[in-house]
């Protein structure tokens, strides 16, 4: 019997002439896609006497695109995706700029930054210090993190690191350039602006805030450091549809490794997720774990709570109990003494 092999597309053509690795397909084919976006940001300026009918537009593609993207740019920022440095590096800051990422700063900030510090005081996002269930609490967090550029830059210039302070250098200039622009944006054309830089980079940051607060909900305080109990892992259908963002627990063990291999890696180790008493939870996302704890929906969380094989399985009151518990502001401690203020 004749078999026909099967005709390479475009993208497959584009996989092997411009990608590092062939298992990167779906990051390109989600850039494709989200490349749309570049039409109605160019239309918005092109044609501003039809600003007003093409800002929602523009403003419903990036909302229907931002949740795959957002996980898409996070791993593309861990693993370089192009073989080109350069093109590398001009395509993650042409893409994240669209999409409300101002260029250098993600990187700096989760990449040299987030996973050293793991969460802990160190880290300018971390969540220890937080009553992770007040809103209260959330808003103070917000704040902090969201106006953290010269904190980071701080960071990165301690030691001797002289990449460090590179990357903090064009961080800030980058940032301070974005700036710029856009109330130049904003004089010329101040919907344009709004839709193409101030909504999205307002947006952007929040939803990663929100997202990382619901993923270091939940922490063990006799043991913060203990990556099992430092974060969270969420199983179902949101990691179809965004590269497996929900095996945080993973993710923050073994930074490097690749999105595809990170739901074998949880089943392959699940005795030792059962073992540690780690949070996980099914059919559910990161911000909608925010939500339920700002509304200390707790019967919520413990119905998605999942109870792994080879733990002692716990009654739905003793998993609101674990997860309140989960949830206390965490002090910093110096000599044993605990800081409170």
């Amino acid at each position: 019997m004749n078999t026909q092999v099967p005709k390479k597309t475009l993208v497959d053509h584009l996989v092997n002439k411009y990608l590092i690795r062939s298992i990167d397909k779906p990051f390109l084919v989600c850039l494709l896609k989200c490349s749309i976006i570049f039409v109605t940001a160019i239309a918005i300026f092109a044609f501003p006497t039809y600003a007003l009918f093409i800002f929602p537009v523009h403003i419903i593609i990036y909302g229907y695109f931002l949740g795959p993207f957002i996980t898409m740019y996070h791993d593309i920022n861990h693993h370089p995706l192009l073989k080109n440095k350069t093109a590398d590096k001009y395509l993650i800051s042409l893409f994240g700029t669209i999409y409300g990422m101002t260029p250098n700063t993600y990187f700096c900030h989760h990449i040299i930054m987030h996973h050293p510090e793991d969460n802990g005081y160190k880290d300018l996002s971390t969540t220890r210090p937080y009553q992770r269930d007040s809103f209260k609490d959330f808003l103070k967090y917000y704040s902090e993190f969201i106006f953290c550029l010269f904190s980071l830059s701080a960071y990165l210039k301690v030691g001797n690191n002289k990449q460090k302070k590179r990357h903090a250098n064009a961080m800030i200039i980058s940032e301070l350039s974005y700036i710029v622009v856009t109330i130049i944006l904003l004089i010329i054309n101040p919907i344009g602006a709004l839709a193409v830089a101030v909504i999205p980079t307002l947006m952007t940051r929040s939803c990663l805030i929100v997202g990382n607060w619901g993923e270091h909900a939940f922490i063990d305080a006799t043991d913060p450091t203990n990556p099992y109990t430092n974060t969270t892992n969420i199983l179902g259908k949101f990691n179809k549809i965004w590269f497996n963002v929900g095996f945080h627990i993973g993710h923050h063990i073994n930074p490097t490794k690749h999105y595809s291999l990170l739901e074998q890696d949880f089943y392959d180790n699940i005795e030792t997720y059962a073992q540690e008493d780690a949070i996980v939870f099914k059919d559910v996302h990161f911000p909608h774990i925010w939500f339920y704890l700002m509304t200390k929906n707790y019967k919520k969380l413990a119905k998605l709570y999942v109870r792994l094989p080879g733990h002692e399985q716990h009654t739905d009151d003793e998993i609101i109990q674990l997860l309140k518990e989960r949830v206390h502001a965490i002090p910093k401690q110096q000599n044993n003494l605990i800081i409170t203020s």
